[in-house]
């Protein structure tokens, strides 16, 4: 079976998990296992939203990605996470912000999620979707 989803057609894979919650985002690069956390240079946090400040969001995730993998130039797959104020999931609205920052920093695909992911939950994400789209 063949499938067109980009995460597995491409040999190099650049898979990274980023947990959002308030004014932080924890990084994880699925197949070098590396993590780090970014705390927000300023809140992107609002009482009502978690990720009210877009731009300052974007660049922090920008940031993390390029620390994380450094300047090779291949585009990664990523799956944002909700990890706060996400009670009841994502309204249309959330998810659409949470791709619009993925796809916005250079990623070639986006999945959007709620909670704390394992790496083999996040892998069974991105199959699922694949086998969605193909």
């Amino acid at each position: 079976m063949t499938s067109h989803h980009p995460l597995l057609k491409h040999p190099f894979h650049r898979t990274i998990y980023v947990a959002i919650s308030r004014d932080r985002m924890r990084f994880r690069h699925i197949e070098t296992r590396q993590t780090m956390t970014l705390d927000a240079p300023r809140p992107f946090t609002t009482s009502r939203l978690l990720i009210g400040g877009f731009s300052i969001a974007q660049n922090m995730l920008r940031r993390g990605i390029r620390e994380l993998t450094g300047s090779l130039g291949l585009a990664p797959t990523l799956v944002l996470s909700a990890v706060e104020m996400s009670e009841g999931g994502l309204s249309e609205a959330e998810e659409k912000l949470l791709l619009e920052l993925g796809y916005g920093v250079g990623a070639r695909y986006v999945a959007a999620a709620t909670g704390d992911l394992s790496s083999t939950q996040i892998l069974a994400l991105l199959r699922r979707q694949a086998s969605l789209s193909a």
